[in-house]
C-alpha cells in the first residue's frame, strides 16, 4: 500500500497528511487542502476545533451536577439518574453532543418501545440537556434532536 503525503507550510511549523487512497484520488484531495490553505483556511484548526465538542456523556454529567443538582428535587435527580444510566448515556453517551440527531433519538425512542413512559421521559431528558447546553452556546437552540 503506497502512502501519499501532502505538505503544507504553516508559519510556526509544516503539517503533513497522509492518505492510503491510489495516488489520482490522493492528487486530487491534496489539491483540495492546498487550495483550502491558500485562501487562508487552516484544516489543522479546524481539525482540533472538531476534537474540543464535547460528548454527549460529558455535558449530561455536567447538567446533573450543576443544573439538576442544586435546583430540582432528590426524586427528580434519582429519576434522571436512571435514565441516563440505563438508557441515554449507552445509546447516546460517546457521541460529540453536536453529532446527536434526530435519527439517533428516535432509534432511541424505538428500542424502549415496551416502556413508552420511560421511553418519552428519556426523549424528554434529552431535550433538557440539550437546551442547558444551548443556553451555554455549546450547540444551538434549533438544533435540538428531540422533535422526533
Amino acid at each position: 500500500m503506497s502512502r501519499n503525503i501532502a505538505r503544507m507550510a504553516a508559519p510556526a511549523r509544516e503539517h503533513r497528511r497522509a492518505w492510503s487512497a491510489n495516488p489520482d484520488e490522493a492528487r486530487s484531495q491534496a489539491k483540495t487542502i492546498l487550495g483550502a490553505v491558500e485562501t487562508g483556511a487552516d484544516p489543522i484548526a479546524a481539525k482540533r476545533a472538531a476534537r474540543e465538542v464535547r460528548t454527549f456523556a460529558a455535558i449530561a454529567e455536567d447538567f446533573m451536577r450543576l443544573h439538576v443538582a442544586p435546583k430540582r428535587k432528590g426524586r427528580t435527580y434519582q429519576t434522571y439518574d436512571v435514565l441516563l444510566r440505563r438508557h441515554l448515556i449507552p445509546a447516546l453517551g460517546s457521541t460529540r453532543i453536536s453529532d446527536v440527531r434526530r435519527l439517533d433519538v428516535a432509534r432511541m425512542h424505538n428500542r424502549l418501545a415496551d416502556a413508552p413512559g420511560a421511553a418519552n421521559r428519556a426523549v424528554a431528558l434529552v431535550s433538557a440537556i440539550w437546551n442547558w447546553s444551548a443556553s451555554r452556546e455549546e450547540v444551538a437552540f434549533a438544533d435540538n434532536p428531540r422533535r422526533v
